[in-house]
């Protein structure tokens, strides 16, 4: 975080402080903003690889996604006990048909009801990598594939018991790479 000489209200003294510089989960506080045109740059860097590079019908193919804490400082996500972040793999064939699709979740999970109580948290600590293989048989070619990381709010589930789905921003894509083969 940057030093900067500034008031931090307007009826406070200026003095040095540090300055937030970044947009946080980048999940938009509208429904019609989008973090990634304006500028968002996420501690989350993403790493895709595939192989082999060449390929024909009834190869498999493994593609790797490595996902490295790389700027944030601090558990990614963090912040509200309800942030996660998904990333999928969708493999479509020539004419349209769904392949393959999976999806990996990293982040809490709680159970909020009759008491708090944490499930499970594989956050990414500080510059920690964690690497994802899939395995993709290949029925013909050519295949498009589509990696998408998104980082969520909170749940379909939570949005709807709350009363903000479709009202309020629950997720953002952050992150989206599609390649064919």
């Amino acid at each position: 975080m940057p030093t900067v000489y500034r008031r931090l209200t307007p009826a406070s003294p200026a003095r040095w402080t540090r300055q937030h510089t970044w947009i946080g989960s980048a999940i938009p506080k509208f429904l019609t903003a989008d973090s990634l045109v304006n500028g968002y740059k996420s501690g989350l860097d993403i790493d895709v690889r595939w192989s082999p590079k060449k390929l024909a019908a009834g190869d498999s193919a493994f593609v790797t996604v490595a996902l490295t804490n790389q700027n944030a400082g601090h558990d990614l996500p963090t912040g509200d006990p309800e942030y996660f972040i998904t990333f999928a793999l969708r493999v479509v064939d020539e004419h349209e048909r769904m392949v393959q699709d999976t999806t990996f979740r990293i982040g809490q999970e709680w159970q909020w009801w009759p008491e708090a109580r944490k499930l499970s948290d594989n956050r990414l600590k500080p510059l920690e990598q964690r690497t994802y293989s899939v395995a993709v048989a290949i029925p013909s070619l050519p295949l498009n594939f589509e990696v998408i990381v998104t980082s969520h709010r909170m749940t379909i589930e939570n949005a709807k018991a709350m009363g903000l789905l479709g009202k309020y921003p629950i997720k953002a894509v952050i992150y989206r790479r599609e390649f064919t083969l």
